[in-house]
């Protein structure tokens, strides 16, 4: 069960929108309150300001209210790429060559 877990789980920040990127802004997290700041954390947010476009572009009021009404952010779930990751650690397999960083080193040897 917990294999099956493992390949089908995707963390909370692949299922949220995604914001486009802008400038971050000075701010005390000290002054920005407890939904703001766990919205800024779900939606990876650099400011409170990112914040309100998330609010302004959902039409919602609150954090808390847009908190509960976040949309899935369907990002393809990577069960291959799980599968193979885990066929890898169980046989201690690597995804690249280990012996090319040698031969660099090697290389290099070589020319000095």
């Amino acid at each position: 069960m917990k294999g099956l877990k493992y390949i089908f789980h995707r963390p909370t920040w692949h299922k949220l929108p995604v914001l486009p990127r802008m400038y971050s802004t000075e701010f005390k997290l000290s002054d920005v309150d407890r939904d703001t700041q766990t919205l800024m954390q779900l939606t990876h947010t650099r400011c409170p300001q990112g914040v309100e476009v998330l609010k302004k572009r959902h039409g919602m009021s609150s954090a808390r209210a847009l908190i509960e009404q976040l949309p899935a952010r369907r990002r393809p779930r990577r069960i291959g790429a799980k599968l193979l990751g885990l066929y890898r650690r169980a046989f201690g397999l690597t995804a690249y060559d280990p012996m090319v960083s040698y031969a660099r080193q090697e290389r290099r040897k070589m020319r000095r």
